[in-house]
């Protein structure tokens, strides 16, 4: 008799095998998936420091900043070698005046628009913005627990606001002449 009990637990292990590897595996997967993402976050947050640093020494609406911001050398127009799906689409650059309405004190900002005319020397703030959908890799382990899962997260706005200062300007410089470049 004890021989028929022995042959009545085969294949018992795979069993509880394949309940427990389930939840381990997505348990593992999920850790995966918070480290990226944790990444991610700090990659962005850096970012946008990289792209208003260098907003605040380049000239207005140069493309510099949006490119170095996305860890670009100075003219490359590619996407992100370090996040996908990362480009300069997902960046806002914006120029601030801390007086908007010109009463001599500070705190009302207003951008100000330099392609239709303000002046850089208006300029006080460059603040630098970036929205970005992060996609998973493992979007479709998790969609078994949660059958409406698209496989992306809305990350939260990213934003890096710092005092503008010589926005390429020369001090030497005395017009009519070239503009400076920042070529940096």
């Amino acid at each position: 008799m004890k021989q028929k009990s022995r042959f009545h637990q085969r294949g018992a292990e795979t069993v509880e095998f394949a309940f427990v590897a389930v939840f381990y595996f997505t348990l593992l997967f999920g850790v995966f998936e918070f480290a990226r993402a944790l990444y991610t976050w700090n990659v962005l947050t850096e970012a946008t420091r990289r792209g208003a640093r260098m907003a605040a020494v380049c000239p207005p609406h140069s493309p510099i900043p949006l490119n170095v911001a996305i860890f670009n050398s100075l003219n490359v127009t590619a996407n992100s070698p370090i996040i996908s799906n990362l480009t300069t689409a997902n960046i806002t650059i914006r120029y601030l005046n801390a007086d908007a309405n010109g009463d001599g004190v500070d705190g009302d900002v207003a951008v100000v628009d330099t392609a239709t005319g303000g002046l850089a020397s208006n300029i006080d703030f460059v603040e630098v913005t970036i929205n970005y959908q992060h996609q998973m890799l493992f979007s479709g382990l998790f969609g078994l627990f949660v059958p409406d899962w698209t496989g992306s997260l809305t990350s939260p706005t990213f934003q890096t606001t710092l005092p503008a200062e010589s926005l390429g300007a020369n001090p030497e410089f005395t017009p009519p002449g070239p503009s400076t470049l920042c070529n940096f």
